[in-house]
């Protein structure tokens, strides 16, 4: 760990950053930086908080959001189902570094955030830290980036990923919820075209499945509701 120490010479102190590193076995001061007299160096930092600019990016909601995500393995579940209809795509496919599975969670955050298009996502996450906590540039997930790896999740594996996860979930938070909310506005699409339909009516959207202590509803089904009516994992509709 580096220290800041003074020496002095001839009547004179300076000032150095130095750190302590072993050296043949023995701990030795190396000198990393010398700044000066105290005079100089006030006037480097004095210039520096002169040249300095703040940026503010949201973060709270983000990062609570990433971290509920890792905590119950949500990209690499979903990556599980992974399997596209189409022969030139890879088995695992990877877009921009992103594989489908933390693609889906994060347009499911930017939905919880502030719901917009998926043309808009980078419009919202450009003002957040997600590309600080996940370490990877998120400047090209466009709207085709989110049609890509949405494509290659089978519409049929939404149900299962959606009961695996609130298992997990009760199992993980001891089943402390006893009201969860589900989104129905994110579209089905079909493999051939990309298109809406089966949209939820109005009543529809605002039904809320009750959880029992156990955390399954009515008919044994998690949430109670017909398993005809998907519950979507994340997304925005266009």
């Amino acid at each position: 760990m580096a220290t800041i120490q003074a020496k002095t010479s001839r009547g004179h102190k300076y000032w150095y950053i130095v750190e302590s590193r072993r050296v043949n076995g023995k701990p030795r001061p190396i000198v990393l930086a010398y700044l000066g007299k105290a005079e100089e160096l006030l006037r480097r930092l004095q210039g520096l908080r002169e040249q300095m600019r703040v940026k503010s990016y949201s973060h709270g909601a983000v990062a609570a959001l990433l971290q509920g995500a890792s905590e119950l393995d949500l990209p690499a579940r979903i990556n599980r189902f992974i399997a596209s209809p189409r022969r030139y795509v890879a088995k695992k496919p990877l877009r921009n570094h992103l594989t489908a599975g933390i693609t889906l969670v994060l347009g499911g955050i930017g939905r919880v955030c502030m719901p917009t298009s998926k043309r808009g996502w980078w419009t919202w996450a450009r003002t957040t830290s997600c590309e600080y906590l996940l370490g990877v540039s998120l400047a090209k997930v466009d709207s085709q980036h989110f049609w890509d790896l949405m494509d290659v999740l089978p519409c049929d594996s939404i149900e299962k990923i959606e009961n695996e996860l609130l298992q997990e979930t009760f199992t993980k938070y001891g089943g402390r919820y006893a009201l969860f909310r589900y989104d129905e506005l994110l579209h089905l699409h079909r493999h051939d075209q990309y298109e809406m339909h089966d949209r939820p009516t109005r009543k529809e959207q605002t039904e809320t499945p009750r959880f029992a202590p156990d955390g399954f509803g009515s008919g044994g089904h998690p949430g109670g509701h017909d398993s005809s009516v998907p519950c979507h994992l994340s997304g925005q509709s266009e």
